[in-house]
């Protein structure tokens, strides 16, 4: 869902860096506000990557504002029932390893999963207080647990991955189920299964109906761009591990569709442009369609497998039809 990717994507920054759980920390402890978590510089989110790729080096920083549960719910897009088996810590990360019992929304055929967390400190703004995340000690093994969660896809990953909303705690065993820290009020007479439903239901259906209007490229093979040009790949701008594409930096030769004053570029005209590894060489024209992480970013996504085309008087021609044919 275009809409809410674009959401989740920038709400993955922020949650990644408001996580943590409850416990005051002495002021000297507190980093003027900001949020500094240790990430890789490119990290992929629910398009591709998160926003702080834009930033030039290995630090999110982040100022941020308590979310309620209600609005945790409404921006996350998939929540289970799940067992935690155990974990593993790779590159300044955590990965919580869950058994599904049941998906309540945004199901998938895994029964299986991998609940990523930075690990580091982050700090919440109304409640005035530091918190580490990425604990070892978070989950207890055999324990069930209801987690919400945000799922990030990405056409350059072959599986998702998974990281919670906020810093939950919702222990079925134990009965305790805290954000922050702090005790979840439900009303008398539900149960938390039935009131995250019922949230999700009612936040959500707004949101589907505003993807299906958003993308005016819906049906053909330039889908979900906000951009589509002929430009040339100079170079890799950094080789990704585990990814099925590399960031190029691309000079930008002709723009055919998308507002050209929105597009933002480096000093020397170029953008760095995420492209599947297989498709493409140095120096060689193309024609694609992408998007950019955020509105502020220099970083963009192509937009499919399919949102690329050799560049020839042909190719040419067929898009600039299709895009005719679009506005009228």
């Amino acid at each position: 869902m275009r809409f809410l990717s674009k959401l989740v994507l920038f709400f993955l920054l922020l949650t990644l860096c408001a996580c943590g759980q409850s416990g005051s920390a002495p002021e000297t402890q507190r980093p003027n506000r900001f949020v500094m978590v240790d990430r890789n510089e490119y990290s992929f989110g629910q398009s591709g990557f998160a926003p702080e790729t834009q930033r030039p080096n290995r630090f999110v920083m982040a100022d941020r504002n308590e979310y309620s549960f209600d609005e945790v719910i409404a921006h996350s897009n998939a929540a289970l029932i799940g067992t935690f088996q155990d974990y593993r810590i790779d590159k300044g990360s955590i990965y919580y390893r869950f058994a599904v019992q049941e998906w309540l929304y945004g199901a998938t055929e895994d029964r299986e999963i991998e609940l990523t967390s930075s690990i580091g400190s982050a700090y919440v703004i109304e409640l005035d207080q530091v918190f580490p995340i990425g604990q070892t000690d978070w989950y207890e093994p055999g324990k069930t647990y209801y987690l919400v969660m945000e799922r990030h896809s990405s056409i350059f990953r072959e599986r998702d991955s998974y990281v919670e909303a906020a810093q939950l705690k919702l222990c079925v065993e134990d009965g305790v189920y805290e954000i922050y820290g702090k005790s979840i009020e439900l009303p008398e007479g539900v149960s938390l299964r039935q009131y995250i439903l019922e949230t999700y239901q009612k936040t959500h259906v707004e949101a589907l109906v505003q993807d299906a209007a958003e993308d005016p490229l819906s049906g053909t093979a330039f889908s979900g761009a906000d951009y589509i040009a002929v430009l040339r790949p100079v170079a890799i701008v950094n080789k990704l591990e585990d990814a099925l594409g590399d960031p190029w930096s691309c000079e930008i030769e002709r723009l055919l569709y998308g507002a050209e004053n929105a597009l933002n570029t480096f000093e020397d005209g170029a953008i760095h442009l995420v492209l599947f590894r297989d498709q493409v060489e140095a120096g060689k024209p193309c024609i694609v369609g992408f998007s950019p992480v955020d509105k502020y970013s220099r970083i963009y996504l192509q937009a499919s497998r399919e949102a690329l085309l050799a560049y020839s008087k042909e190719n040419l021609s067929s898009t600039q039809a299709l895009l005719k044919n679009m506005q009228q």
